[in-house]
């Protein structure tokens, strides 16, 4: 934080992490992505017409993940993501619920499901 308050030239108290996982699932009844072209300037987009499934991915995998291990995280001595993932009992766990019990709940193909799972694992 301190190199950050320096960049910054001021001491910002409220500073925040976030993880640097992003998706954009825009819905549409027809096909914007040669209007609003995201995915050129390296945005990852999805144009769909129905953005239900994808919300749902989101939803049950990242926030159903946190959810699951959370409590468990924190009471083994964790206090952020990285190290939850870092904590090789935890992330065995955390796998086993995606794997085992939220993945079979979707209707997105299932590879699409295990790509988004390793993508936001990797990305944190």
């Amino acid at each position: 934080m301190e190199a950050l308050w320096e960049e910054f030239g001021y001491r910002d108290n409220i500073m925040v992490t976030a993880e640097p996982f992003g998706l954009w699932v825009i819905e549409s009844e027809k096909d914007i992505s040669e209007e609003f072209p995201l995915s050129v300037v390296g945005c990852p987009v999805i144009f769909t017409d129905n953005q239900k499934p994808y919300k749902q991915r989101k939803v049950r995998i990242l926030n159903g993940a946190h959810t699951s291990f959370a409590l468990a995280s924190y009471l083994s001595g964790n206090d952020y993501m990285k190290e939850s993932m870092e904590d090789a009992i935890i992330d065995n766990f955390m796998h086993k619920i995606i794997y085992d019990e939220v993945i079979p709940t979707l209707d997105l193909p299932k590879q699409d499901l295990y790509d988004f799972q390793s993508n936001m694992v990797a990305e944190n």
